[in-house]
């Protein structure tokens, strides 16, 4: 038996309680002058000895619940073997159709392990190859499922997706290798369509296993190639494969508004330069609206973002806010909060740092206009990674025994405590009567 906490050992010396409280009880009794005895019966021995038994049985309980607090507490694990696999093959979900995929799994002998590439990295079955899951995993979250895998080696099968690459990239003892697949298809996704005056602009995705980009396009509201439904909401456009249809939206001019105090003036130039430098590069109207007196009368929540250069509080709106709050120990014109809609604007804006620091792309960042489109792009990205890419960072560290893994036993002494406790009572009662 090993233990994750050793040092909550010490707390055995608390076994000296109960064994003094129950020393301390055993006290010589008092001896009382009495004129006869005649009228006293004499006590049954085994009425005695039931007491003093009882008394053992309870100080032996009480032992066991402390004992069993402790070791609760230190958290005990045994070493328990398991069944060793020489090679696990690991593939992704979506791969599972792919014709060299099931050529490569069937050569694959029987004294090896094939599993999913998914939460729990569970075994594969002959139905997942009918009904594969395209939901492409997060390839790092999974690494730690990965290492506790009774294996010495591992072969992954997979897509090597770059967005699904979250986080800080892993540490790893195993020997894992990284196979990718790559399709070389170009894939391109109309992902909005939005009236303009007499055109409909598209929105498209285009990507391919190295590089990805936007695409905006321009076509004529009576071209043939769209149809609109009858309330004018949405429209169905004819592309080289089927029909796409999206719905119709219409961009409205984007709120801003500056509230500033006149001491804060001089900073109205440089903003006011910097959202018409945004504007002109969504080409998309920017309404910025200035207030010098607190807006009172004004709905805060119908703006995309509220520039505070004043010292007193912001008001209570689930816009996003740029407030004026300088720092000596920020390192960006613009840094976020401990609330997810307010930022905090550093230092003085001058047209050095507006320049040098990016403080207009920084705004437009804020602003984040597009959230929505590039969620949607992520599901249509192709873009791959190579293998030294996708790879977690091999340690040396010590490599758990071959053959052995660790199981913690502290829910079996948590199920002890409580039996005890009852048995304890009990004995507690019947000692009583």
């Amino acid at each position: 038996m090993f233990f994750f906490n050793p040092t909550y050992l010490w707390a055995f010396i608390g076994l000296s309680i109960p064994i003094a409280i129950h020393l301390w009880s055993k006290k010589q009794g008092k001896t009382i002058k009495i004129g006869s005895i005649a009228l006293l019966s004499e006590s049954e021995s085994k009425q005695s000895s039931r007491i003093q038994l009882n008394e053992l049985l309870l100080l032996f309980l009480r032992i066991l619940t402390i004992c069993c607090v402790v070791l609760i507490l230190t958290k005990p694990y045994v070493k328990r073997k398991i069944n060793h696999i020489p090679l696990t093959y690991i593939v992704e979900a979506s791969l599972l159709q792919d014709q060299k995929i099931q050529s490569i799994l069937d050569t694959i002998t029987t004294n090896t392990s094939i599993r999913i590439l998914e939460d729990g990295l569970p075994e594969l079955k002959p139905e997942n190859f009918s009904n594969p899951d395209h939901n492409v995993p997060k390839y790092w979250q999974l690494v730690k499922e990965i290492e506790a895998l009774p294996t010495d080696s591992i072969v992954i099968f997979t897509k090597a997706s770059i967005s699904r690459i979250k986080g800080k990239r892993p540490k790893t003892q195993k020997h894992i290798s990284w196979i990718i697949f790559d399709s070389n298809t170009e894939n391109k996704e109309i992902l909005k369509a939005v009236k303009k005056e007499n055109k409909i602009q598209l929105l498209s995705f285009n990507s391919t296993s190295t590089h990805a980009f936007f695409q905006k396009t321009h076509i004529s509201s009576n071209d043939s190639k769209l149809t609109f439904n009858p309330k004018k909401d949405s429209v169905t456009i004819v592309t080289q494969d089927n029909l796409k249809q999206l719905p119709l939206s219409e961009e409205i001019p984007i709120k801003v508004l500056l509230y500033y105090n006149e001491d804060l003036s001089n900073q109205m130039n440089l903003i006011k330069a910097s959202i018409k430098t945004i504007s002109t590069y969504l080409n998309r109207t920017i309404d910025l609206e200035f207030v010098k007196k607190k807006p009172r009368d004004l709905s805060l929540d119908t703006y995309s973002l509220i520039i505070w250069l004043s010292k007193s509080p912001v008001p209570q709106t689930s816009s996003k806010q740029l407030v004026y709050n300088l720092s000596d120990f920020s390192n960006q014109l613009i840094e976020p909060s401990s609330s997810s809609t307010t930022f905090n604007l550093t230092r003085p804006l001058t047209i050095e740092n507006v320049v040098d620091e990016h403080f207009t792309e920084q705004l437009l960042t804020i602003l984040d206009l597009d959230h929505n489109t590039r969620k949607r792009a992520e599901r249509y990205d192709t873009r791959t990674l190579k293998p030294e890419e996708l790879a977690p960072i091999k340690t040396n560290g010590k490599q758990q025994s071959l053959g052995y893994t660790n199981f913690e036993i502290t829910h079996w002494f948590w199920f002890a405590l409580l039996l005890i406790l009852i048995l304890e009572r009990i004995v507690a009662k019947f000692k009583k009567q």
